[in-house]
């Protein structure tokens, strides 16, 4: 008798959604509320149904003329759609997999988006598939961040972008400190010896433009020098701005000491590359390393 229930009510849910076009919940969410479903299907319901439900939201969720926007855009403009598969549950990912792991470059654009558009219905079910956790090795604290997409559509920009890089409290998974910066399609963090510190390398592509530092004793978001700061120290009288500036993460030196790596080009093809160290406590650099080369 319970497992009958359970068949009807999702052939319910399926009716409901391929007749009237309707959301499945009392309160539609928008994608940013990651949606909590309503139903929970189980493994003794026709696979048929639910791939032809998934097929139909997906159907619709593709059909825009979108160029350059990114899948949170095309999910907000069907929110119903998309609701509707993520209500499925984990029932829905194995055929979530298929549509991810057998795209290819033939199915053209459509294919492409249902791949992107999948991938953010399964994080939508389970972010913690596709989320990146960064635990300090005492296991005490942990640098996370959040999916924003996947790509966008009509660029097929490669790499995951991410958002909400924030320290969290391994115990209470309480939220101690937020990166300023909002979405990065590359991050890395390395942990200080002590575990008081965090840095964290911002990347777009292969390349990180950036490192800043979660010091967690106090709570606070530490943004180290930049490229006018390095510029002023260094060379006083080049040419012009850098265009082209990197400063990533080179090693821990001290528990509150930092290396930081430094590569920077401007535009009249002035190339310097080296290495500052910064000291967290003090709040300056301490030593710094460069060679200066003029390519002209």
């Amino acid at each position: 008798m319970f497992n009958f229930v359970r068949r009807l009510l999702i052939y319910i849910l399926f009716i409901t959604t391929m007749v009237t076009k309707c959301a499945v919940f009392t309160e539609v969410p928008t994608y940013s509320k990651k949606p909590t479903p309503t139903a929970a299907p189980t493994e003794d319901v026709p696979i048929d149904a639910i791939e032809e439900l998934i097929n139909y939201n997906l159907d619709i969720l593709t059909a825009g003329d979108y160029s350059v926007f990114s899948t949170p855009d095309i999910i907000d403009d069907h929110p119903d759609e998309f609701a509707a598969i993520v209500a499925l549950g984990e029932i829905a990912i194995p055929y979530l997999d298929a549509i991810i792991v057998n795209y290819t470059y033939l199915d053209g654009d459509i294919g492409y988006k249902r791949m992107i558009i999948a991938m953010h219905v399964k994080y939508a079910i389970k972010p913690e598939l596709y989320d990146l956790v960064f635990t300090s090795p005492d296991g005490k604290y942990a640098v996370k961040a959040s999916v924003y997409s996947f790509a966008k559509i009509g660029t097929h920009t490669a790499g995951t972008d991410y958002c909400d890089v924030r320290l969290v409290d391994c115990a209470t998974d309480s939220v101690i400190v937020t990166s300023r910066w909002d979405i990065y399609n590359n991050i890395e963090v390395e942990w200080s010896p002590d575990c008081r510190y965090a840095a964290i390398s911002y990347g777009d592509g292969r390349y990180f433009d950036l490192t800043d530092v979660f010091d967690v004793r106090n709570a606070k978001y530490i943004v180290l020098t930049r490229d006018s700061e390095v510029e002023t120290i260094i060379w006083d009288d080049l040419d012009a701005r850098f265009d082209n500036t990197m400063f990533y993460f080179n090693e821990w030196i001290a528990d509150d000491k930092i290396k930081i790596t430094i590569a920077l080009v401007n535009s009249y093809m002035q190339e310097l590359s080296g290495w500052y160290i910064y000291d967290l406590v003090e709040n300056e650099i301490v030593d710094i390393d460069y060679h200066y080369i003029d390519s002209e």
